[in-house]
C-alpha cells in the first residue's frame, strides 16, 4: 500500500488496512530495540508511541511525509528508545546507531553494505559535519581540539553541532536502510 493511500485511509477513518499495513514496520522496530538492551514489550511500547506520534502528524493537514511510512516509524520509534536509554542513564554506541541493520531481512553482504550506508551517509552530511564526526568518533579528538581545528565559537557551540550532525546523520541512515531494503525486496 503507498503512503498516500495509507494516510488518506487513516484520515477519513477507514483505519483497519493502514494499520495492518503499518504493522508490517514492527519487525524491525523489534529487532533494534531487543538489540540495544529491550525487550519485546519496550519494541511494542516504542512502535505503539510511533503509531501515535504518526496517526497525531497524519491529522494535521500541514503533514507531508518525505519517507517511506515504515522509514518514518523506525525513525520514532528508534528515537523514542535513544530518549528511554538516556533516562535510564544508558546510551547506544553510535556504531550501532550508524550501523544498524535488521538481520531479519533476507540478504547477504551485510557488513559491506553497512560500511556503504556509514560512507554515503558521510558524504552526504556535508563537509562540516563530515568532518566533525569523524574527527570525534573515529580520530577520538576532545571536543575542544575540535572546536579549534573546525574555527567554532566555542567547545558548546561544536558540541551543539556535532549533536545535529549526529541526528541528521542517524535519520538519513534510517532511511537509506529502509529505502535499499525495500528495493531489494
Amino acid at each position: 500500500m503507498e503512503n498516500g493511500t495509507i494516510i488518506q485511509q487513516l484520515r477519513s477513518g477507514h483505519n483497519e488496512a493502514a494499520l495492518r499495513e503499518l504493522y508490517k514496520g514492527f519487525p524491525a522496530v523489534s529487532h533494534f530495540i531487543r538489540k540495544h538492551g529491550g525487550n519485546q514489550d519496550d519494541a511494542r511500547d516504542m512502535f505503539q508511541e510511533s503509531l501515535l506520534i504518526f496517526y497525531r502528524n497524519v491529522q494535521k493537514k500541514e503533514f507531508e511525509l518525505t519517507s517511506s511510512v515504515n522509514t518514518y516509524l523506525f525513525s520514532v520509534a528508534k528515537y523514542l528508545w535513544k530518549d528511554e536509554l538516556k533516562k535510564k542513564n544508558r546510551t547506544v554506541p553510535l556504531e550501532m546507531q550508524l550501523q544498524e541493520t535488521p538481520a531479519h531481512l533476507p540478504y547477504t553482504g551485510q557488513e559491506e553494505r553497512k560500511i556503504g550506508l556509514m560512507d554515503k551517509v558521510l558524504s552526504q552530511l556535508g563537509e562540516k559535519c563530515s568532518e566533525i564526526l569523524r574527527l570525534f568518533y573515529y580520530e577520538k579528538k576532545a571536543m575542544e581540539e575540535i572546536a579549534s581545528r573546525l574555527q567554532y565559537k566555542n567547545v558548546d557551540t561544536a558540541k551543539t553541532q556535532k549533536y545535529k550532525c549526529m541526528e541528521r546523520a542517524k535519520l538519513m541512515a534510517g532511511e537509506l536502510m529502509l529505502s535499499s531494503l525495500t528495493e531489494e525486496l
